[in-house]
């Protein structure tokens, strides 16, 4: 994502150190142990695929991805982990006998797409020395073995998806006991006779037609998932799992987003590859975010760690606002993933219409880059304004290639995007209104930039100073009444942004 001396820079800085490296072996095999000085815990990250010379293009993709692909094990490299981890144990008992803190001796292990497959083989077959996994868009087990295992699995769920939304159509549109209930007793004694062969409690017609909308899959498919011989069925020996998979774009709740879920669940061919460590089947039928299966939406289609990395700097970002901490706080993971991913099909929503203040971005594509630019643009003014500017910094523009390093700056300038989310716009008191929240109303912007101290950055003060004086939305914003204009602002903004059900188009301000 960044240069080589900006990454070993922000690392230097960041609270993790470099202990030891292990180069490409013969079979192409790299791996590099850190140390994190906040939890006193050693991290074992494996390299994933590399394609940049002919060496990597035979040994990674021809021969080991090969390996994941036809036999659903990276066996070339799996043989070389077994080989230096005598060597990574060593490289740690001298770093530890520097004077090194050390609350667990167990390793967390990581890896993206080959590197991540190598981490779930290291949880597999040496699970005593592994605390967490971290895997990134990696292929499990068994290759394309599992693959038609797994379209079975997602075609079984359209068919039982499709059967419950049909349900609860005709009960609207007809009295179930009549024919159509016949019709209904039907459907149902099929799925009972399905449910008891699987070791499920049968339904009855009642539960189907007033309770379709908790229904659930078949929960006998929570722990079956298919490991190797050596794995006991579903077992993880207590480590933490976290597989992190990019998506584009979120599922919506209709057969449509079903029919999407089925054909093209992920942003990634390769991570759908085989059976996960530690991963329920029945995410293969309901490919939703759980506490060990995490979907990032990347609003693209690519395998790459950049896009997923990108958005999970921005995630952890917009969490160093404390009043979007104190918003996620009681959530679990599943349900924060599921709103932060939301908010993203809000940006991806506002990017057509929203004008790049910047003109030499106005062509990036990345929702996620547009709001970052918008917000380093509102730094620089404020910073111009008390003559605090670096001039090294004058021609920074955030794009879709530095994300990464644009919030890095954000941050450390100590500002920051707290989420205007729907019950923020519904509490609104119109009177009370402030010129961040009002402009925020006009331009459907789902986010306020603060400062390091929690105060907006915009106020009456400096509003016209740091956008055009004469444009249409500061003469908008700075108007003092007009409560109408803002009741339905705020109306558009929900409809834009929240209400599923309401279609918005954007027009041009008019007052």
């Amino acid at each position: 994502m960044l240069s080589d001396d900006k990454s070993i820079n922000q690392i230097r800085r960041a609270k993790y150190t470099l202990v030891h490296h292990i180069p490409n072996t013969l079979s192409g095999f790299s791996a590099t142990i850190f140390y994190n000085h906040t939890t006193k815990t050693y991290t074992l990250a494996f390299r994933g695929t590399e394609m940049t010379s002919i060496d990597g293009f035979t040994t990674d993709v021809l021969l080991t991805d090969g390996c994941i692909t036809l036999l659903g094990f990276a066996l070339p490299q799996y043989l070389s982990l077994l080989k230096l981890k005598e060597a990574i144990k060593q490289a740690i008992q001298k770093d530890m006998k520097q004077g090194r803190e050390c609350e667990d001796s167990r390793l967390i292990v990581t890896g993206h797409s080959l590197g991540g497959h190598l981490a779930q083989a290291l949880c597999l077959f040496h699970h005593k020395e592994v605390k967490e996994l971290y895997t990134y868009n990696a292929p499990g087990f068994l290759g394309v073995v599992m693959l038609p295992f797994i379209l079975l699995y997602r075609l079984l769920a359209l068919f039982i998806k499709a059967i419950a939304r049909l349900t609860r159509w005709i009960a609207r549109l007809l009295n179930p006991n009549g024919f159509v209930g016949k019709i209904v007793q039907k459907s149902c004694d099929d799925m009972n006779r399905q449910l008891v062969e699987n070791g499920e409690q049968p339904i009855s017609k009642e539960q189907i037609v007033n309770e379709a909308e908790r229904y659930k899959d078949y929960e006998d498919l929570e722990n079956a998932g298919t490991y190797l011989k050596q794995a006991k069925k579903g077992e993880t020996w207590g480590i933490e799992i976290h597989h992190c998979e990019s998506i584009w774009g979120v599922k919506s709740d209709s057969i449509l987003g079903d029919i999407n879920a089925f054909s093209e669940a992920n942003a990634s061919f390769i991570a759908q590859l085989g059976c996960k460590f530690g991963a329920p089947s029945n995410i293969y039928l309901d490919y939703k975010n759980t506490q060990k299966f995490h979907l990032i939406n990347i609003k693209s289609y690519s395998h790459s760690i950049k896009p997923l990395a990108q958005c999970l700097h921005f995630f952890s970002y917009l969490m160093f606002c404390k009043d979007n901490e104190s918003k996620y706080e009681s959530y679990d993971i599943a349900t924060a993933l599921d709103n932060l991913n939301e908010f993203i099909e809000c940006l991806q929503r506002l990017a057509p219409i929203a004008k790049t203040l910047n003109k030499k971005t106005e062509n990036k594509t990345s929702p996620i880059a547009i709001i970052l630019d918008n917000a380093w643009y509102l730094c620089r003014k404020i910073e111009s304004l008390h003559n605090e500017q670096d001039a090294k910094e004058q021609n920074f523009i955030i794009d879709s290639s530095n994300m990464i390093e644009g919030i890095y700056k954000l941050y450390n300038k100590g500002y920051k995007i707290k989420l205007f989310d729907k019950a923020d716009i519904e509490q609104i008191d119109i009177a009370q209104c402030t010129i961040a929240q009002k402009r925020a109303l006009c331009q459907l912007e789902p986010f306020i930039f603060i400062d390091d101290s929690n105060n907006e950055c915009l106020s009456a003060n400096n509003y016209a100073k740091i956008y055009r004086h004469n444009s249409s939305s500061t003469q908008i914003v700075s108007a003092k009444e007009n409560d109408t204009y803002w009741n339905i602002r705020k109306r558009d903004m929900i409809g834009f942004h929240f209400d599923k059900n309401v279609a918005v188009i954007p027009l041009k301000h008019t007052y």
